[in-house]
């Protein structure tokens, strides 16, 4: 198994994200969803990835939450899907990503307490230092970036450019 240095050189801290954007493409996964993925909720044997969870923004502060509309939902898993997601894993574990549940803030009440106390998932990517990924950072730093890069955008100004200098991966 690689190390999350080892792939992508020496002296990188960033993970790539061939799994993400695949499901993204292959299983209709909003972004939160897509960063909220795990291990635990892909049936290969099944061909189903049940979508339980989102990593989700509260002010600056992550959280897991229910996707967007409070609804989880099973999608088929397309085996181009799996065999991505099968080579991702051989090449980065899963990692163990403990937050709170549905808010971040301090409880008030014995019950907002219990229902936010933190949960971990085994995300199939976390940033470098193995977090979960913050959306704001990732489309700022990485997918505008690339959009720009690819043509699909217009160019970032200046030195926006050689701040980018790794896209694709989340550092």
């Amino acid at each position: 198994m690689a190390t999350r240095t080892g792939a992508r050189g020496a002296g990188s801290t960033a993970r790539p994200l061939p799994a993400p954007r695949r499901a993204w493409r292959g299983l209709g996964l909003r972004q939160g969803e897509a960063f909220g993925l795990a291990l635990e909720d892909i049936d290969f044997a099944k061909e189903v990835v049940h979508v339980r969870r989102q990593v989700k923004m509260v002010g600056t502060k992550l959280c897991f939450a229910l996707p967007k509309g409070r609804k989880v939902r099973d999608v088929p898993l397309p085996s181009s899907v799996a065999r991505a997601i099968r080579q991702h894993i051989e090449l980065f574990a899963p990692v163990p990503v403990t937050l709170p549940w549905d808010d971040p803030h301090p409880a008030e009440t014995p019950v907002e307490a219990k229902h936010r106390r933190p949960r971990t998932y085994n995300l199939l990517v976390t940033r470098h230092d193995c977090k979960a990924i913050n959306r704001n950072y990732f489309n700022t730093h990485v997918w505008k970036p690339a959009l720009a890069a690819a043509g699909v955008i217009a160019p970032l100004e200046g030195g926006q450019r050689q701040r980018y200098s790794c896209v694709g991966a989340v550092p």
